[in-house]
């Protein structure tokens, strides 16, 4: 027998366990298919499956995401808490529900809100208006609070400090105050709404430092005789670096050393006839060139007309220099120097336009800021004023927090590349993310944008992408995006590029 054999009276009888049926030998036990002979107990929604023996029912569909199938072939919930496979962080707070979990948040202090991920972010009462700061007072926010302070309502960009009045911004010397960041060695030198390092600058020798310590320019040294020395009957004749010592007419020049010297004089000359007597000064007696025909020279043509920087006037016996309108001459060396005729009350502006210096001339500029923003003292820069008062505060906030105007004057030809404006953040921190656009005058796209680091400081630079050729003059709006401690803010330096007729 296969499974099971029992003696009986009548001899032996083979028997079979449940789930197999015994064959027509009597000896061999076969399995039964209960799923065939449907005999099995799966309900709907199951399916049979046959074994040896039995059979076992499936589900035709999975228990699906979040429950698990047993062994019983029933579906369990997974606690996912348990197994720590949620994704709640540790900001939020993990509760199982059948089938699935749920993050809730923490409890947030007073002041403070949860925002989607479960993390407390401080509210800005001031912007939502729900301070309690009375009239003449001013919110400032603070983490999870906010306080009333007694101020007015105008707030001043980084570089300027509210005036004694209350009425209106001035510019903070940092270098007074020793709030620069000039290194040991370099010069702090304030200017409007900032300030700039001037490294210790070396000239060569014939050359001092400007003024303004910027560029090095040239000595006359024919302003003192002790220094060159020429004599008399010479004429000093300053050059760049050096200067030089020429013969006046009558003169022949001698050499003693390095030195130029000159002797002999004319004691005769009559221009009308043009013609000289040439003698010798101490004697008085005539030379044997007596009476000849002197020749008139043009002393434009020659090296001397060289250091006119602009234009040599030929004139009888003698020459000079010339200046554009807009220019003075300056003594001695023929150079032109920009007349500045803003600050020194020789332009016609009228009160409600600013002057702006140019190379040769000026320019009267209509500068009005728009509503909702105020004029600082130099009339050169528009700040925005406090959103409070708004009837849409979201469109103020969204307002660019300041417009400044700057004066950019260009030689005639200047060389793509070159550097025009430079635009700087007073502080940086890590996190801020900023870009440099041109959003207003580049139609032609003749200027470009772009970040550079000047003195450790993040910046942004305009520069020309092709040679500027005068006169013509532009408006070009350079927009500061900034964003920093979770808000963007906008500035624009609204640039008018005077580009001259001269070089």
């Amino acid at each position: 027998c296969d499974h099971t054999c029992t003696d009986t009276s009548t001899g032996i009888q083979c028997s079979c366990r449940e789930g197999y049926a015994l064959e027509d030998d009597s000896v061999t036990c076969s399995d039964i298919n209960e799923c065939v002979l449907a005999t099995h107990s799966c309900v709907e929604g199951q399916i049979c499956f046959n074994t040896l023996g039995s059979f076992t029912c499936q589900r035709l569909i999975s228990c699906g995401t979040g429950y698990e199938l047993t062994d019983r072939n029933t579906c369990d919930d997974i606690d996912e808490c348990q197994l720590n496979i949620d994704n709640c962080g540790d900001k939020l707070n993990c509760i199982n529900i059948r089938g699935s979990f749920r993050c809730v948040a923490k409890s947030c202090d007073a002041g403070y809100f949860t925002d989607a991920v479960g993390g407390c972010i401080d509210i800005d009462e001031c912007i939502l208006g729900a301070h309690e700061c009375a009239d003449g007072e001013t919110c400032v926010n603070t983490e999870g609070s906010f306080n009333c302070i007694q101020r007015p309502s105008l707030t001043c960009t980084a570089g300027y400090e509210i005036s004694d009045d209350g009425e209106s911004c001035i510019d903070v010397n940092e270098c007074d105050r020793g709030t620069h960041t000039c290194s040991s060695g370099s010069t702090c030198i304030n200017e409007e709404g900032s300030f700039r390092c001037q490294d210790p600058i070396i000239c060569t020798p014939g050359t001092r430092p400007s003024s303004n310590q910027r560029s090095c320019i040239d000595i006359d040294e024919c302003e003192d005789p002790l220094i060159h020395q020429c004599g008399e009957g010479a004429r000093c004749v300053n050059v760049p670096g050096s200067f030089r010592c020429e013969c006046n007419r009558g003169y022949r020049t001698t050499f003693q050393g390095s030195r130029t010297r000159c002797q002999g004089k004319v004691f005769q000359i009559n221009l009308a006839k043009k013609s000289y007597h040439c003698g010798d000064k101490n004697t008085g007696r005539l030379a044997a060139i007596d009476n000849y025909l002197g020749i008139h020279i043009n002393e434009c043509a020659l090296a001397a007309g060289e250091r006119c920087m602009y234009r040599c006037r030929n004139s009888p016996g003698s020459y000079s220099c010339v200046c554009p309108s807009g220019y003075n001459l300056e003594r001695f060396d023929g150079t032109c120097t920009d007349i500045d005729e803003c600050n020194t009350n020789q332009h016609n502006c009228s009160r409600s336009e600013t002057c702006f210096n140019t190379r040769g001339g000026f320019k009267c500029v209509e500068i009005t800021c728009p509503a909702h923003y105020a004029r600082l003292s130099n009339r050169k820069r528009c700040v925005r004023q406090s959103c409070k008062a708004a009837t849409n505060k979201r469109s103020c906030i969204r307002l660019p927090k300041q417009i400044s105007h700057h004066n950019i004057s260009v030689r005639n030809n200047a060389a793509p590349g070159t550097t025009l404006f430079r635009m700087s953040l007073a502080k940086g921190y890590p996190k801020d993310r900023y870009y440099f656009m041109l959003t207003k005058g580049n139609e032609d796209m003749l200027f470009r944008a772009s970040k550079r680091r000047f003195k450790k400081r993040k910046s942004g630079i305009v520069y020309a992408t092709r040679k500027l050729t005068g006169p013509k003059d532009y408006v070009v709006d350079l927009t500061l995006k900034l964003y920093r401690k979770r808000r963007w803010a906008t500035f624009i330096s609204r640039l008018y590029i005077f580009v001259s007729e001269f070089h």
